[in-house]
């Protein structure tokens, strides 16, 4: 075989290597994909009234308890002004353990952000929660006289 023949071989082989290697990197990363997809199942934020507040929490929409999230908040209006948020400090210092949470509240290994102010009578707010897999679920709501809540549409559930 020629300088030149080798060359040519070469060259006619690179485009079978590139397709086998494309073929060989879709085969693993598809299913690594797929479960990563399958974690992004959206949050149900729900909101109770409590002698202790507004009291967050977030589960999945299919059903089952409150999950520790990583980081919860209340912002305002459509600009999403930061109200009060909850957010993991990284890197943790102890493992995440908040299931729930009462606005404006301290939780260790957390850090607390906005000035966490009384929530207005009429103002709409969304509740946003993030459990630290993918997963992400909000609620529309609008504080009422006597501190009760109206839940608004969409949630992360619609």
């Amino acid at each position: 075989m020629t300088a030149y023949d080798l060359r040519c071989w070469r060259l006619s082989q690179k485009p079978m290597t590139r397709r086998l290697l494309r073929r060989h990197l879709l085969a693993i990363v598809a299913p690594l994909a797929s479960i990563a997809c399958d974690r992004e199942e959206p949050l149900r934020v729900s909101i109770d009234v409590s002698p202790e507040g507004l009291v967050f929490s977030a589960s999945p929409c299919k059903g089952g308890p409150p999950q520790i999230v990583h980081e919860i908040g209340v912002y305002e209006g459509a600009a999403k002004q930061t109200t009060c948020e909850l957010a993991l400090v990284v890197p943790p210092a102890r493992p995440p353990a908040v299931a729930r949470w009462a606005y404006g509240s301290h939780h260790a290994g957390y850090a607390r952000q906005g000035g966490c102010v009384p929530l207005e009578v009429g103002r709409d707010y969304q509740a946003n929660a993030e459990n630290g897999v993918h997963s992400f679920g909000f609620q529309r709501f609008r504080m009422r006289q006597g501190g009760s809540v109206e839940l608004l549409k969409p949630n992360s559930c619609d």
